[in-house]
């Protein structure tokens, strides 16, 4: 998020433990910001500071005979620091063995001190808190500056909308797609004038690894646009001027976060307009139902395991990932991923919260943006207020003779019922009354300047 922590580890903690002969480790969850690191250690002549990844320990970690060295090796530090330590959750989604590097660190190497950096910590301070272990808080700054309007949007054809007006103003964007099928969907469409990040394997030949070597060393990119998925989320800095929107189609309000995050600010007026897809309140409810029926049966596993071996056979069921099946094909089972589990049940916690207010509420609670910043809740009805007022006269109405004329106006306001468009002028006065700025449609007869009479023509006008 752009706080300094790095910073503040080369030049404060390495610092304590060289006054006193003592080496630090610090642990990363990505070879990019291991990199960038190791740049910053040298750069600054840190003698005292080795780095590795959680990935490296969980592997040796795994290795029986490489776990007690890699045990003993951790013991060798006075200090580790954790760094982006959000990782053990939100990267149990899809990797099965951040437990390993978990208990290596947090319960392995007592005597040693930890440092656990983070600037979306929520998830796993409650599950520390869950485990017994003990943290002390220190909180820097973490209000986010980057961006100076913050809109959130409901559709998808919002998003073309907003490409291709960064297209047509040649505006620098990123885009973040949750599903890496959608994204590529969205790539084909753009990539003349695009660049395309995902760790989706099925998609390596259509990704230029050279672009994203570059993107990593720069913390630029040379296209026009990027649309990548949330492997960028962690890993990848940006401090670039040009870049001066961002798009993000992602459910977790924290992984929301963490992608506004990669953009760094260079200074004060470095801004960005951030967009936000706002989840509907019935994908909010599919997604607890499903969430919730994998704790449970999870639940029922823990009281019952014969009993659900029994009805579960062999088979590779998962829980959604929570459970995981046992190598050991002789004696079927399944254990249960702690993190994958806590990461549920938290999810489930936000979403009842999202539910009870908003969407945007839930994501704002995670962002904590500048008060400088202008917040938009439903961008599609500011964007048409603002078509509409555009519209109108010096005199504030807008006259609209006959049918012919009207489409412009039906095809802008784009009322829909059962995904059929409404062209009667009762349907569209119905929703322009509830947009914040109401508006409404009244017929008139009037004479043009060439005298003509219109009868039964329309007049746009704003309510208030």
């Amino acid at each position: 998020m752009g706080i300094g922590k790095t910073y503040w580890v080369l030049h404060t903690v390495c610092s304590y433990y060289a006054q006193r002969n003592q080496k630090v480790l610090m642990v990363f969850p990505r070879i990019p910001i291991r990199q960038e690191t190791n740049h910053e250690r040298w750069k600054y002549d840190v003698g005292n500071l080795d780095t590795t990844s959680y990935q490296h320990i969980e592997n040796e970690f795994e290795e029986s005979r490489s776990h007690d060295t890699m045990i003993a090796q951790l013991k060798q530090y006075a200090c580790i620091v954790c760094d982006e330590f959000h990782y053990w959750i939100q990267d149990s989604i899809f990797n099965k063995k951040t437990e390993y590097s978990y208990n290596a660190i947090m319960h392995e190497t007592a005597g040693v001190q930890k440092v656990l950096l983070s600037a979306t910590p929520h998830d796993v301070v409650s599950y520390l808190n869950h485990d017994s272990i003990n943290c002390k808080e220190y909180l820097f700054d973490t209000t986010y500056r980057t961006a100076n309007q913050i809109a959130f949007f409901n559709e998808d054809e919002t998003i073309d909308k907003l490409l291709q007006d960064s297209v047509e103003n040649h505006i620098k964007t990123i885009v973040f797609i949750q599903k890496a099928t959608e994204a590529f969907e969205l790539y084909k469409k753009y990539q003349e004038c695009a660049q395309f990040v995902t760790s989706a394997t099925e998609f390596n030949k259509y990704r230029n690894l050279n672009a994203e070597l570059k993107t990593q060393r720069t913390k630029r990119f040379d296209s026009l646009i990027l649309i990548t998925t949330t492997k960028m989320e962690v890993g990848v800095t940006l401090r670039d001027v040009q870049l001066k929107r961002i798009i993000i189609k992602v459910f977790d309000p924290i992984s929301v976060t963490q992608c506004a995050g990669r953009k760094r600010m260079n200074d004060a007026n470095d801004k960005a307009e951030l967009f936000i897809y706002s989840y509907s309140g019935s994908t909010l409810n599919g997604k607890k139902r499903a969430l919730t029926r994998n704790v449970e049966e999870v639940r029922e596993y823990q009281q019952d395991r014969y009993g659900f071996i029994a009805s579960h056979g062999r088979a590779e069921y998962t829980a959604g990932g929570i459970l995981v099946p046992t190598a050991n094909r002789n004696q079927f089972d399944w254990i249960v991923n702690k993190h994958r589990h806590h990461y549920a049940t938290s999810l489930i916690n936000r979403i009842k919260y999202m539910q009870d207010r908003s969407y945007a509420d839930g994501v704002l609670y995670c962002l904590r943006p500048a008060v400088s910043a202008d917040i938009i809740l439903n961008f599609e009805e500011f964007f048409l207020v603002e078509k509409l007022k555009s519209r109108l006269n010096s005199d504030g109405f807008d006259l609209i003779p006959d049918k012919t004329d009207r489409k412009s106006l039906i095809e802008l306001v784009n009322v829909r019922r059962n995904g059929k468009p409404k062209k009667s002028r009762k349907a569209i006065n119905q929703y322009l009354q509830q947009l914040p700025t109401p508006f409404v449609i009244d017929v008139v007869d009037y004479y043009d300047n060439l005298g003509v009479r219109h009868q039964q023509a329309w007049k746009l006008r704003k309510l208030g």
